[in-house]
């Protein structure tokens, strides 16, 4: 496994995603794209690293990247960056 704590990619396209502000925390490995996605950060789009479970909803991310998003919130508050859910989880309830 290779580790990829803060890399970014980009395909030099104006259509490609906007690179994200916050570091990448979980593992990135040869054929990630092959994994089920609930072995996925929601954030970083990566194997979780130090799993953590949203308790509003349920979503599953690196305890990093969810801690990087907090300490950015002026009161501990993330939410759930998925299509389908965009519930708030506070920093203390996890």
């Amino acid at each position: 496994m290779n580790s990829n704590n803060n890399s970014q990619q980009s395909n030099g396209s104006d259509s490609s995603p906007r690179i994200s502000e916050y570091p990448k925390y979980g593992y990135n490995v040869d054929g990630i794209e092959e994994i089920h996605r609930r072995f996925l950060c929601i954030f970083c789009l990566l194997i979780i690293r130090e799993p953590i479970q949203l308790t509003e909803c349920g979503h599953r991310s690196c305890r990093d990247c969810f801690e990087s998003r907090a300490e950015r919130s002026t009161d501990g508050n993330v939410t759930c960056p998925c299509d389908d859910c965009h519930e708030v989880t506070n920093r203390n309830q996890v």
